[in-house]
């Protein structure tokens, strides 16, 4: 029976810069509700034989129809065929003839796939946000419990690890998968195309490794910003104090993707603030500064940011990007270019011989411990990353689903892009000997022997110029016993969003906050009768524990009733 209107369920169907289509093939309904940017690349297809559905960017330079291309590799290789493509994306090919879906995604994960299957309701319901899934359901009259254990894992670090969901019935699509369902028998089965592992194989010297990530590198920017030109777009990026967003936006500007409009927000007297004015001043970048002092942005509709994502991630870390991208809508913008997870590939997360363990639960807040010791599913994690190491744990866990996860709350008007989110970029920095990563040294070795005017401004991070790796470890050295100074007399360290400074100065946020509590907490108590929601959320005094409650109060609200 065919379910009106559903593409009415997104979050984004009445924006106005959206494309909302619907159509049934057989007993299977799909539809979309997507950006109306790069359209030849997000894309529908269908004939007698196939049924496809591409959503994202595409790289690949041969292709003139991406859904007939990915027909073509799927008639030639059905378990491996999404190898073939480059880019950013989820989607699902529709074997009318074979009664088979194939849904699929990138390496990841960066636009979420849901999934309900039961082969005794002879259902599956898919779809890129939960609460689509969720209301669907609701309409056909499936039940759905709360995944108390994955809700113990949320409260603990602020988002939902694997194939997790606040919905039991309701899974997550991992990174690199092919998941297939035969709607004869409505059995699934899974494919894994890429998988992130640490294997130190590189035999290159030092020299060799810099030389091939400076080609890897310069490749991956040129192929990023070129999607720009091919659509006729203007370049927007996002530029902070950090390294990875200037190595995009000064390597794009040296090599000719001119003219550059930069974004920055933060507290106004961070350092994040006056280094990007630096670089986009002596660059002659078009700046905008949008300043983020108070946290107001924190009050401003609090549950729009958390239905953005489905309440999958902290809402604190999605919402600042979120009240700002809303200033280039109209223009004519293509990619958002950052530099999301830049540092993690050249050696943020890279501890050989640390305590797996004691890392993960340094994100854990005092007062979750105790959940931290009852949850099943961390210790799961805990077991599952001691020999893989913590950097895998950073790819798989910390940035698939947390990182990324939040920026779902900004896909909905614009397309985010890095040149670090590159396949093969990835794959080299994992063959990296971890000797070289210490302290990002091969990263910073890169800056300075090819492109040594990235190092001409100061590194947020360390609070020095990133000229050698000597400096940066002393100048990350002194920013830490400054900051534990500061600490010591009750004055928080200056930062791009300091939340401990917002609460204490605006009585907004903790008002809101309250008042949102109060509203939904008897769902909270309702589904979830083993913790204590009010004694954590009150007797707290940790915001990002607050934020987590309320997040998670809001998205049960939101699944559930």
């Amino acid at each position: 029976k065919p379910i009106n209107d559903v593409t009415s369920f997104f979050y984004s169907h009445k924006l106005d810069h959206i494309i909302n289509e619907s159509s049934q093939a057989g007993n299977f309904q799909y539809g979309r509700s997507v950006i109306d940017k790069f359209k030849s690349d997000r894309s529908t297809f269908a004939n007698d034989k196939y049924v496809v559905l591409f959503e994202g960017i595409c790289f690949n330079k041969s292709v003139s129809s991406i859904p007939e291309s990915i027909i073509d590799w799927y008639e030639q290789d059905p378990d491996d065929f999404v190898k073939q493509i480059d880019g950013i994306f989820a989607g699902f090919l529709f074997d009318i003839g074979k009664k088979v879906i194939i849904i699929f995604n990138d390496h990841l994960a960066s636009r979420p796939v849901y999934i309900y299957h039961s082969p005794d309701n002879r259902t599956v319901v898919f779809a890129s946000e939960l609460k689509v899934v969720t209301r669907i359901l609701d309409q056909l009259g499936i039940s759905k419990n709360v995944d108390i254990e994955a809700v113990k894992y949320f409260l603990c670090m602020g988002f939902y690890p694997y194939d997790h969901t606040p919905v039991c019935e309701v899974k997550r699509m991992n990174y690199a998968t092919l998941t297939s369902f035969s709607l004869s028998t409505f059995q699934l089965k899974t494919n894994r195309y890429f998988s992130y592992f640490n294997d130190n194989h590189v035999i290159e010297n030092k020299t060799g490794i810099i030389e091939n990530i400076n080609e890897l590198m310069v490749s991956s920017i040129r192929k990023e910003w070129n999607k720009d030109v091919e659509n006729s777009y203007d370049h927007y990026a996002f530029l902070s104090g950090g390294l990875d967003s200037r190595v995009n936006v000064l390597l794009a500007n040296k090599l000719g993707f001119k003219p550059i409009n930069t974004i920055t927000f933060s507290e106004s007297d961070a350092d994040d603030a006056v280094i990007a004015k630096q670089i986009a001043d002596k660059n002659k970048l078009n700046h905008s500064f949008t300043q983020l002092d108070g946290g107001d942005y924190l009050v401003d509709n609090p549950k729009n940011y958390i239905y953005a994502n489905d309440g999958m991630v902290n809402y604190s870390g999605s919402a600042h990007g979120m009240s700002v991208i809303q200033r280039i809508i109209g223009k004519n913008y293509g990619l958002l270019h950052t530099g999301q997870i830049g540092d993690l590939l050249f050696g943020s997360h890279s501890a050989p011989g640390s305590d797996v363990k004691s890392m993960i639960m340094k994100n854990v807040n005092p007062d979750t411990v105790y959940l931290a010791d009852q949850s099943q599913i961390l210790q799961k994690v805990i077991n599952d990353y001691r020999d893989k190491g913590y950097e895998i744990f950073a790819y798989e866990q910390k940035a698939i689903n947390g990182t990324l996860n939040g920026d779902r709350s900004l896909n909905h008007y614009v397309d985010i892009m890095s040149p670090f989110y590159d396949r093969k970029m990835i794959e080299y920095c994992l063959s990296i000997p971890d000797k070289f990563k210490k302290h990002e040294a091969i990263y910073i070795d890169w800056m300075n022997q090819y492109h040594p005017y990235l190092s001409e401004y100061r590194w947020e991070k360390a609070g020095v110029r990133p000229i050698s790796v000597s400096n940066v470890v002393m100048g990350h050295t002194f920013k830490r016993a400054l900051n534990h100074l500061r600490g010591m007399v009750g004055v928080a360290p200056v930062s791009m969003n300091p939340f401990e400074k917002w609460v204490k100065i605006n009585s907004r946020i903790y008002g809101e906050l309250d008042h949102i509590f109060e509203e939904y907490k008897e769902i909270g108590m309702d589904l979830i009768d083993n913790i204590d929601l009010e004694k954590l959320y009150k007797e707290s005094s940790d915001v990002q524990l607050k934020f987590k409650t309320i997040t998670l109060l809001v998205s049960l609200n939101l699944h559930f009733t």
